[in-house]
């Protein structure tokens, strides 16, 4: 209990973190404590005083073919767009309104089902949520706090013929040492293209269920493990295209040592993952060892710098095919997956501004990546 009145007080303070620019900056790590995790742990809103947030980005409305292409593990193109956060407290709950974010297992799903078209040469490009909406509300109960989280979207476009929805629903609880999440995938559809002579392409991804918690073994000694699994079809005139099902299953231990304003932390987990395509009868798994090293620092009163390095240690990639013989192949290891993140944070009074220094990857300070990714947040 003590340490969630700890939290409250820091968080509640002018120099509230709520904003993707800082876990960008410092990895996403599983261990940290942030208003812009309320997306998948509502129960943050309970913890996180009153605010405003609001996130730099250009909202896209398509997937490009250029770039990095999200897969079963890996979305971190989502929510690159504007968005807006809101709390607000009454009594002892919190409610949450916030426009514009991306659901990451929607982006992964499309994304997948995009590269999969452009493989196959198909016409049309699929969409990624439009104007998504979330609502949320937590609140305390005994010695711990409970939350539940809605997001939606749907796009209706008569005159090109385009449909585009999903709905999902989010649930956490959190105690003194623990925390325990809950992500429901209850609609993903998007279809585009139909005539008289032909019914056009469609998407639909199947019922989606992930399920993670962590827990406090010492001050100092965070664990959590979570799993994942989901999938989609794609159809083009009625023709199966492709039919995914993906597990993820993960684990991992984060120590974080703090002293006079500075904060230094290192982790390492595994992460499984299995996909499997049933129109083509294949499958490919792997086995990954994430690691992270990250550190922030209050150089002054008004001033945070933070930055982390990451990279996924591959143990075990292989891709095994299934055409009438069993057939099973070792894929290469892949580009080399280091990261480097880096951020800073100004405090002014009741206003925190996070940007980013260095892009995800990049060395090179330039326009490009100086404060390329801005989060405003306003404490009431």
């Amino acid at each position: 209990m003590k340490k969630l009145l700890t939290l409250a007080l820091v968080l509640s303070s002018a120099s509230a973190f709520a904003t993707r620019a800082r876990v960008t900056a410092l990895g996403n790590s599983a261990h940290l404590t942030d208003g812009s995790y309320i997306y998948n742990k509502p129960t943050y809103a309970a913890i996180v005083g009153d605010s405003l947030t609001l996130e730099s980005g250009v909202t896209a409305n398509g997937f490009t073919t250029t770039g990095a292409v999200p897969d079963a593990t890996d979305s971190s193109d989502a929510n690159l767009g504007a968005e807006g956060m809101m709390v607000r407290s009454l009594g002892d709950a919190k409610f949450v309104l916030a426009l514009g974010h991306d659901d990451s297992t929607t982006f992964m799903n499309r994304g997948m089902a995009n590269a999969i078209k452009t493989n196959a040469a198909l016409t049309y490009a699929i969409r990624p949520q439009q104007n998504p909406l979330f609502l949320a509300y937590a609140t305390k109960m005994g010695d711990m706090h409970v939350g539940a989280g809605l997001r939606y979207s749907n796009f209706d476009d008569k005159k090109g013929d385009e449909k585009e929805s999903t709905m999902g629903l989010t649930f956490d609880a959190r105690g003194d040492k623990w925390n325990v999440d809950l992500d429901l995938g209850l609609t993903d559809e998007w279809k585009t293209g139909a005539t008289n002579a032909s019914p056009g392409d469609s998407f639909k991804g199947k019922s989606a269920i992930g399920l993670s918690g962590g827990y406090d073994l010492t001050d100092s000694l965070y664990v959590n493990a979570g799993f994942m699994s989901g999938g989609f079809k794609m159809e083009d005139n009625s023709a199966e295209v492709a039919d995914v099902e993906y597990t993820n299953i993960n684990a991992g231990i984060t120590e974080s040592i703090k002293k006079d304003g500075t904060e230094f932390f290192y982790g390492a987990g595994l992460l499984s993952t299995s996909a499997k395509e049933k129109t083509s009868d294949s499958k490919v798994t792997s086995l990954k060892m994430p690691l992270i090293i990250g550190l922030e620092a209050e150089a002054n009163s008004w001033l945070v710098i933070r930055g982390s390095v990451t990279q996924n240690l591959l143990l075990v990639d292989s891709d095994k095919t299934t055409n009438g013989a069993t057939t099973a192949v070792e894929t290469a290891p892949g580009a080399n997956s280091t990261k480097l993140a880096a951020g800073a944070g100004l405090k002014f009074n009741k206003l925190t501004v996070d940007g980013s220094i260095l892009a995800a990857g990049s060395q090179v300070i330039n326009s490009a990546n100086l404060l390329g990714t801005v989060g405003l947040t306003y404490a009431f």
